[in-house]
Formats: C-alpha cells, sequence, structure tokens
C-alpha cells in the first residue's frame, strides 16, 4: 500500500491544513481505486449518473502535496464523456448534491482526460477529495 493509500485518515481542508476524517463507508476495488464516502449531503434528488453534468469541487494531491484544487464552484463536466480522467469519472458516479468523497485512483486510471489531475501521472496513486456542488 502505498503513502497516499495509507493517508485516508486526513484531508486537507479548504485552508490547506490537514484534518482527521472518519470515513463513513469505503470501497476497494481490484484495480486498487478505493471510494471513500467522507460526508452525506441531503440526499435529495437523483445520484449523478453518465450523462450527468455535474460541478465539482476538489483538492487533488500526490505524495502529500495538493497538486491541484477548484474550491469555488467551477470545475463542471458531463460525467462519462472522458472529459476528465477515468478515476474521477468512475468515483463520482452515484454521489448526490452535497456528498464529500476520497478518491483513491491508482495510476493506470490518471493517464486520460484534463490536465488539472494528470500532473506526474502514471507514477503514483492521485488522492482527490471532492464535493459534489450541482448536477444537471
Amino acid at each position: 500500500m502505498s503513502e497516499d493509500q495509507q493517508s485516508i485518515k486526513t484531508a486537507i481542508t479548504e485552508e490547506g491544513v490537514m484534518k482527521e476524517v472518519i470515513p463513513l463507508q469505503e470501497r476497494s476495488f481490484s484495480n486498487g481505486m478505493v471510494i471513500t464516502d467522507l460526508a452525506y449531503g441531503k440526499g435529495e434528488g437523483e445520484g449523478a449518473s453518465p450523462g450527468s453534468r455535474v460541478t465539482v469541487n476538489y483538492i487533488s494531491y500526490r505524495d502529500g502535496k495538493i497538486i491541484d484544487s477548484k474550491l469555488d464552484g467551477s470545475f463542471k463536466f458531463r460525467l462519462g464523456a472522458k472529459k476528465v480522467i477515468k478515476g474521477l469519472d468512475v468515483g463520482i458516479n452515484g454521489m448526490r448534491i452535497g456528498d464529500k468523497r476520497r478518491l483513491t485512483i491508482p495510476p493506470s486510471m490518471t493517464t486520460d482526460g484534463k490536465e488539472e489531475f494528470a500532473a506526474g501521472k502514471g507514477k503514483s496513486y492521485l488522492i482527490c477529495d471532492v464535493e459534489l456542488v450541482n448536477i444537471k
């Protein structure tokens, strides 16, 4: 297990400060991807699914260092349209507005899509803390 995978008990806050988190649910997959639910929204409406236009806030990091973040609700994309890395598409699927997840994405799922998530691609696991802001 990599250093990134072991850091599941901490999260980087919007202020860039590490804080301890308590996972609500965790799902591990044979390819190394881990989806950890950190907080649930109000549970209203349908969950995100392929074809949904989603808006997210996120902080992504590798080897304990922030590589990118967007916390102003400006990152929008269509789920399943191959506009972001596969790990992000898979990890956001099923989220509802207000849900927060930690995505531990293996290198094999970080080699396509937007450059925001590709810094250092193929070298180590990518950790992405995501909040679903909107679904259309």
